[in-house]
């Protein structure tokens, strides 16, 4: 009996590879997101702090025009890097959308070469059937048959 044999097994192994690869970028992406959005909240506890502190200092009567200064200019570094940390968190969303359109396009190649091979097995299964079908009818043809 003959085995079956798809001829695209080492295409459906590159598109599995393939996947792989993109399902390994696509973590790496969100892996990124993850500690952007730590160091965001990092920044926004740290501004809220100086916040806190200058307001103390003010309260206390014991700001003056140096250290007001000082918290001001603090407080704008801690925003722009603020604004650069929301620029690459929106870069970031764009490359993490992009790596799971390309995941999802994978696992798609991967189920049509899947529903083909389930196509042509069921094909080669049902000519070999057929065949060992005749072949049984030919060998019941030669049997000489008894009369009861």
């Amino acid at each position: 009996m003959a085995r079956f044999r798809l001829p695209l097994e080492g295409l459906r192994q590159l598109r599995k590879s393939t996947r792989t690869e993109r399902r390994t970028r696509l973590a790496e992406a969100y892996q990124a997101q993850a500690i952007l959005t730590q160091q965001q909240e990092d920044l926004r506890k740290e501004l809220a702090a100086c916040r806190d502190a200058q307001r103390t200092l003010i309260a206390a009567g014991g700001l003056d025009a140096s250290q007001a200064v000082q918290h001001g200019r603090f407080q704008l570094a801690i925003e722009s890097r603020q604004a650069t940390l929301a620029e690459q968190a929106a870069t970031l969303e764009g490359d993490i959308e992009r790596h799971r359109l390309a995941l999802a396009e994978a696992d798609q190649q991967i189920r049509l070469l899947d529903k083909l091979e389930q196509r042509r097995r069921k094909e080669f299964d049902d000519r070999q059937q057929s065949l060992e079908t005749k072949q049984l009818d030919e060998i019941a043809t030669r049997i000489p048959r008894r009369n009861t």
